[in-house]
């Protein structure tokens, strides 16, 4: 079913006012309550380690309930489900891509291929960069070695006082 459709039927279903401009509050509340309702299933996961599988249908019901209200504030709104779709997925790829960029070396031979491969530089490296807060208040930026091919630290990297070195025959990346 697309969004319009399932936009239009659940308007058809609704027993709210949903005109004026107080029309999105209580599909508003509906959205909370409904929400409250997942995640109190989820606490009872946390607390009593119930089974998330047997609450499969109740879950499909209180995501059912909170799309439901969702439509009814789009409604209410002016605004059409398909619409607000597209966006999100479009912002989300953009924040998100799926694809890792990766940078392309050209193809020469290389200058370590000589070597053992534990000691040879990576010909794959994957890094994952975040930011982060000094107590300075400063931001600065983290890098965090994720994978190496070959892996030059199969035991990963020793630590010596607060200094990191490799461990002997390694390189140290």
């Amino acid at each position: 079913m697309e969004f319009s459709a399932y936009q239009r039927a659940a308007h058809e279903t609704s027993q709210l006012g949903l005109g004026g401009p107080q029309g999105a509050i209580a599909p508003m509340l509906g959205l909370a309550s409904e929400t409250g309702s997942i995640l109190n299933i989820y606490k009872k996961y946390l607390r009593d380690g119930i089974d998330l599988a047997a609450n499969r249908e109740f879950l499909l019901e209180e995501l059912g309930d909170l799309l439901w209200y969702a439509a009814a504030v789009a409604t209410a709104c002016g605004l059409d489900l398909e619409d607000i779709a597209a966006a999100n997925l479009r912002r989300a790829r953009d924040r998100y891509p799926r694809q890792r960029t990766e940078a392309k070396c050209p193809s020469l031979p290389a200058f370590d291929a000589g070597y053992p491969a534990r000691e040879r530089f990576p010909r794959r490296l994957v890094v994952a960069v975040t930011e982060r807060v000094l107590p300075s208040g400063r931001r600065a930026a983290a890098l965090m070695l994720v994978s190496a091919e070959p892996d030059a630290f199969p035991d990963g990297p020793v630590t010596i006082g607060r200094k990191l070195v490799p461990r002997p025959g390694t390189l140290f990346v």
